[in-house]
């Protein structure tokens, strides 16, 4: 019988508002290699007939009916029936990303650790914030360093839940780690109580991974002062033990106020606020894209749709290393063009100047990430250790799953032997390496050349089309976006005239197919949409960065430039080298400035 990598437990009682789009988000992960198990604790709603549905529809779901007995007994019962080697949990009101039992999974095998930890994002309406605790650039804590961490806020959601992680099953086994079913409060801080004091190593992932939908009608909202009180002295003995396994009896009677604390804690978790800093609207929290319906395969929208996935799977790089989406890219560009750096390839790759790009390159030089040198009359670029080195890993990580999305497509086709996958798997443990000139598809004829391409551009197509239609998020931001449109053109039949309407080249239907997020008619879609938080893309007309917006002076000189080519080039260099070298100047003095003050 096949063991499963993973097995998901989701205990489920009178959900059957949200646990569609919960069990959806699962079955569509990247990372396949997992058991589903859904219980049933005693529902009286539909829930019972929608799980048996999945559960006939998919072999890797399996369903359990119970008499209800409560969350806790209902994960137990989940926990002595999963075979996978690594346990996940879930709450069926909440869903998670597309990729997240795979970078679970990824972090717990490259830093070889016991428990994974990860960011999350908080829902509240159509409002949402991430939430992270642990900063800094470690990827691994020992087990002291966790519980100092946790010393500092023990009353935190993201210690305390066990949703936002990713455990090992023979620990939980060998240890007779459960849930304790005598209480209905903080049993699962309880849970990763008694876990972690037998692990050796967590990793941590700063990506968020999972979408907790916060309610009004939780413990929490509705306890008053005094019984919270309460619960938590009951809690504390499990707390005090814990920290005097962790620290020897000295240690433990020198951080004992410390340790107290969690007795006038109360569980934290910052709302997601409209208009506040870190709060955007549900569906723009993630670098988007948008798969119109009815869509027939060409290379325009093939070309961009691998872009935003590409910029997707980049995007996790930036946020587990404190970066920019931009400046994950100049990263990825460096990583597969060693050497001198070509600075007009680099500017053209970003679709900026030269002289923004050079400053570019100075903030990552600055900030640790790579070592420029110059050398044979242009700058070289070298990733740091152990920064630089541990982005490029997960630059690695990107071409490979980019590359596995594609294989089988490629594959298919004469010829090419499937090395995209075997480029992938190489690629896919922690010692990744960049692909040599050789590795990839070759094609013995002409004809097996375009026949893998007519393949590329058919199913190929599809696959870019659902890697992007397997965000939940996205197709909940999508359906409510329509439901907006459909509002808003009802609003706008009942206060104008039929024959109003009558130029409009577009129908209702095809108005809202073509939808991208939000009010905005498809062509009237913001470049600073589709590249939040980088300005510096072309076409974007709210950049900041007004050399961005530089039209090119030589685009209208072609036959000055034919007469004059070598001058001209050289010239230009000369130019653009002495630009970027005074901005760089400029920049290095104003950071000293600033580091004096």
């Amino acid at each position: 019988m096949h063991q499963p990598t993973v097995s998901i437990i989701v205990p489920v009682y009178n959900a059957e508002k949200g646990i569609r789009r919960c069990v959806d988000s699962i079955l569509g992960q990247e990372f396949t290699d997992f058991e589903l198990l859904l219980v049933d604790d005693g529902s009286t709603d539909d829930s019972p007939a929608i799980l048996d549905a999945y559960a006939a529809a998919d072999q890797r779901v399996t369903v359990i009916h119970k008499p209800n007995s409560g969350v806790s007994a209902t994960r137990n019962l989940a926990l002595g029936k999963a075979k996978g080697t690594y346990i996940q949990f879930l709450d069926a009101d909440d869903w998670i990303t597309e990729d997240a039992t795979k970078l679970l999974v990824r972090s717990a095998l490259e830093n070889n650790a016991d428990m994974v930890i990860a960011d999350f994002y908080r829902v509240v309406g159509d409002d949402v914030a991430r939430k992270g605790q642990i900063g800094g650039d470690a990827t691994s804590l020992s087990r002291q360093e966790y519980a100092d961490l946790m010393m500092k806020d023990p009353a935190d959601f993201y210690y305390g839940v066990i949703w936002n992680k990713l455990y090992r099953a023979s620990i939980i086994r060998d240890h007779g780690v459960r849930m304790d079913e005598t209480l209905n409060w903080c049993e699962d801080f309880i849970f990763n109580l008694e876990y972690v004091l037998h692990v050796r190593t967590v990793a941590v992932l700063r990506s968020p991974i999972y979408y907790y939908v916060k309610t009004e009608g939780s413990l929490v909202s509705h306890t008053d002062l005094t019984d919270v009180v309460r619960m938590k002295r009951t809690v504390l003995g499990y707390y005090r033990d814990f920290y005097r396994s962790v620290f020897d009896e000295d240690e433990y009677k020198r951080r004992r106020t410390d340790i107290y604390r969690y007795l006038v804690s109360f569980a934290t978790d910052d709302s997601a606020i409209g208009g506040m800093p870190g709060t955007t609207k549900l569906g723009r929290e993630r670098v988007p894209g948008y798969v119109p319906a009815g869509a027939q395969p060409n290379p325009f929208l093939g070309v961009y749709w691998a872009q935003r996935v590409l910029d997707r799977y980049l995007d996790r790089v930036a946020e587990q290393n404190d970066l920019t989406l931009k400046q994950a890219r100049i990263m990825a560009y460096l990583r597969y063009c060693p050497g001198v750096v070509d600075m007009a390839a680099l500017a053209d790759f970003l679709q900026q100047t030269r002289a923004t790009t050079m400053v570019d390159l100075q903030r990552l030089n600055m900030s640790g990430l790579i070592d420029l040198q110059w050398r044979d009359g242009g700058f070289e670029a070298s990733f740091c250790v152990p920064r630089g080195e541990q982005v490029a890993a997960g630059i690695d990580h990107v071409a490979a799953d980019f590359e596995s999305m594609l294989a089988p497509v490629l594959g298919a086709a004469g010829g090419a032997g499937g090395d995209g996958a075997r480029v992938a798997a190489e690629r896919g443990g922690a010692g990744a390496r960049r692909a040599d000139a050789t590795d990839g598809a070759q094609y013995s004829s002409a004809q097996d050349a375009r026949a893998a391409a007519e393949r590329l551009l058919n199913d190929g197509f599809a696959a870019l089309a659902q890697a992007l239609n397997k965000s939940s998020t996205m197709q909940l931001a999508k359906q409510t976006a329509v439901a907006k449109e459909a509002a808003n053109l009802k609003a706008q039949k009942a206060t104008h005239s039929g024959d109003s309407y009558a130029g409009d080249s577009h129908s209702d239907g095809s108005r809202l197919a073509g939808m991208y997020l939000g009010d905005s008619h498809p062509g009237d879609v913001r470049l600073s949409d589709l590249y939040p938080g980088d300005n510096s893309h072309p076409g974007n007309s709210h950049s900041d960065d007004t050399s961005s917006k530089e039209p090119d002076r030589e685009s209208h000189t072609a036959p000055r430039r034919e007469r004059h080519v070598h001058k001209s080039l050289k010239q230009a260099a000369e130019e653009a080298l002495e630009e970027a070298c005074e901005e760089a100047a400029r920049e290095v003095g104003e950071q000293r400035e600033m580091n004096e003050q």
